[in-house]
C-alpha cells in the first residue's frame, strides 16, 4: 500500500467561537525559528511530521448543538448548523447521521487532516438529552483504533494522542481507550510491541484577547507505556457461564453461529495459553490451534460489529458492558499473539523430541518472562533422558511408541491406573505418564500424546487457568 502511514495522531477535534483562527504553535523538536500558524496542535504536528502522519479528528455528536452560532450564516457551514439548532426536524436528521456534517468543518476539510469519526455525548444540549458513558466512548474510541491498525496492515511504529483540547469526558475516554489499546498491542505482537506511544499537550490556551494573538504556543510530547501481564483476560467459568451468547446474541444482535465462532477462538485461546503458563510444552505440538489470518480476520470483524452498534443511535450509545467486551478483545489479541510465537517458530501438530523441547521450546518460553515454566520444562526432560538411560528401559531404538509409563521409575506409593492423573499433569510439565508415549529413532527420544486422551488434556487445560 503506497498510502500507508508511520505514524498516527488523534485529537478530540473543536467547535467553538475560536476554531477557525490560526494559533501560533511551536514543536519541541522543531529547529526553525518559525512558528507554525493552525487552527489545532495535530494538524501543526503533520506539518512538522509530514504525509507519514495520519491525522484522525474526533468530534462530539453535541458540537454542532451550540448556541453561540445561533446568528451567524457566513457561509453552507454556519447556515447548516443554524438550522440544526433552530429546526427540530433538523437537528433529529443530524444527530441520526451527523458525518455529512462534519465532513464540511473547516478542519475535517483541512488537506493535513486525513479523517475524522463522530462519538457520542453526554448531557443536554439544546434542549437534547444524550445518554452514554465515559467507558462506552472509550469502548468505541478503542475498537476505532484497532480498525485503524489493521486498515493500515498493522504496520504503525508510533501513536501520537493530543490531549491539548482539555481535561474534559471526552479527553478522558480516549486516554482510556489509548491505555486499553496499548495492552492489546502488546499481547497482539507478542512477544515484542512494535509501537511506540506519546501523549501530545500544548500550553494552555484560553479565551486569548487580541493583545494574545501573537503568542506562540509550545506543543510538547511524553511517551508512555502499560505494562502487559502474561494473564489470561478470561476464565473458562466465564465461557462457560454465558459470556459469549452474552456478547453476541444479547448485546451485538448475532446469531448463533457467530455465537460458536466466538466460543471456538475463546476455547483455542484457553487451551493455548494454558500450555504456556502451565509449561505444558507438548500440548503446542498435539493439539489444534488455528491461523493468523483466522483469527485477524475475526478480530476486523468483531470491532467492526461494535462500531456498526455505536453508530447505529447517536443520542443513545448501546451501554454495553465494557469489562466483558474488553476481556474478550484482549483475548483474541492474546490468541494472536501466542499463534503468531507458534507460526514464527514452526511448531506443528507431530510428535517432538527431547532436544528440540530442551534446546528450542524451553526458550521460547524464557522469551515470555515464564522461567520458571522453563525451569520445570528442563526439569522433566532431563528426567526422562536420564531414564531412558538406564539399563532396564524397555524402550529400544527404532522400535514402537509405548506409555512413558514404562520407562520412568516406579514410585513407592504408585498405584496402577489407566486414568490421567490431574496433579501429576501439572506437576510434571505436562509428561503425565498414562498419557505420554515415547519411542526412540536413530537414537532420538520422540514424545507426543495419547490420541485417544487428548479430549480430556483438553479439558483440563481450559479450567486449569493461572492468574485469571
Amino acid at each position: 500500500m503506497s498510502n500507508r502511514c508511520d505514524s498516527l495522531i488523534l485529537q478530540i477535534g473543536r467547535l467553538d467561537k475560536d476554531f477557525e483562527k490560526n494559533i501560533k504553535f511551536k514543536y519541541s523538536g522543531q529547529t526553525e525559528e518559525t512558528p507554525l500558524e493552525t487552527p489545532l496542535s495535530s494538524i501543526a504536528l503533520k506539518k512538522i511530521l509530514g504525509d507519514k502522519l495520519k491525522v484522525i479528528l474526533i468530534y462530539p455528536v453535541s458540537l454542532a448543538l451550540n448556541s453561540i452560532f445561533k446568528e451567524r450564516n457566513d457561509n453552507d457551514f454556519f447556515r447548516e448548523m443554524n438550522q440544526i439548532i433552530n429546526n427540530d426536524k433538523k437537528k433529529e436528521d443530524y444527530i441520526k447521521n451527523p458525518i455529512d456534517f462534519y465532513k464540511n468543518h473547516p478542519h475535517s476539510k483541512s488537506e493535513l487532516v486525513n479523517s475524522f469519526f463522530c462519538i457520542h455525548s453526554i448531557g443536554t444540549y439544546e434542549n437534547t438529552k444524550f445518554e452514554a458513558s465515559v467507558q462506552d466512548i472509550a469502548l468505541f474510541i478503542f475498537a476505532k483504533l484497532i480498525k485503524e491498525y489493521a486498515e493500515n496492515n498493522f504496520s504503525y511504529k508510533k501513536i501520537f494522542v493530543d490531549v491539548s483540547s482539555g481535561l474534559n469526558i471526552y479527553v478522558t475516554a480516549l486516554l482510556e481507550a489509548l491505555r486499553y489499546f496499548q495492552t492489546w498491542e502488546k499481547l497482539f505482537n507478542l512477544p515484542n510491541s512494535s509501537l511506540e506511544y506519546f501523549l501530545v499537550y500544548t500550553d494552555p490556551i484560553i479565551g486569548r484577547k487580541k493583545d494574545e494573538e501573537n503568542i506562540e504556543y509550545n506543543i510538547y510530547e511524553y511517551k508512555t507505556d502499560v505494562k502487559a501481564f502474561f494473564s489470561s483476560p478470561i476464565t473458562y467459568d466465564e465461557l462457560d457461564h454465558g459470556l459469549p451468547r452474552r456478547i453476541i446474541e444479547e448485546q451485538l444482535k448475532k446469531d448463533r453461529e457467530n455465537k460458536k465462532k466466538l466460543i471456538d477462538f475463546l476455547e483455542k485461546f484457553l487451551f493455548l495459553y494454558s500450555s504456556f503458563t502451565n509449561g505444558i510444552p507438548l500440548a503446542l505440538f498435539n493439539l489444534e490451534f488455528t491461523h493468523l489470518d483466522n483469527i485477524e480476520e475475526f478480530i476486523r470483524l468483531f470491532v467492526n460489529w461494535i462500531i456498526e452498534k455505536f453508530e447505529e443511535n447517536f443520542k443513545k450509545s448501546p451501554m454495553f458492558n465494557f469489562d466483558e467486551f474488553t476481556k474478550v478483545i484482549l483475548s483474541l489479541s492474546f490468541l494472536r499473539g501466542l499463534v503468531k510465537i507458534i507460526e514464527e517458530n514452526k511448531i506443528s501438530k507431530r510428535e517432538t523430541n527431547t532436544n528440540e523441547i530442551f534446546e528450542n521450546i524451553s526458550k521460547i518460553y524464557k522469551n515470555l518472562g515464564l522461567y520458571v515454566q522453563s525451569g520445570l520444562i528442563e526439569y522433566e526432560i532431563i528426567k526422562i533422558i536420564n531414564a531412558c538411560k538406564n539399563e532396564n528401559c524397555p524402550l529400544k531404538n527404532n522400535g514402537d511408541w509405548i506409555k512413558l509409563d514404562e520407562v520412568l521409575p516406579k514410585m513407592v506409593d504408585d498405584k496402577k491406573s489407566e486414568q490421567l492423573n490431574e496433579r501429576n499433569f501439572f506437576a510434571h510439565a505436562g509428561f503425565e505418564r498414562t498419557v505420554t508415549l515415547i519411542k526412540k529413532e536413530d537414537n532420538i527420544i520422540y514424545l507426543k500424546y495419547d490420541e485417544s486422551k487428548i479430549e480430556k488434556i483438553k479439558e483440563i487445560l481450559k479450567t486449569h487457568i493461572i492468574g485469571a
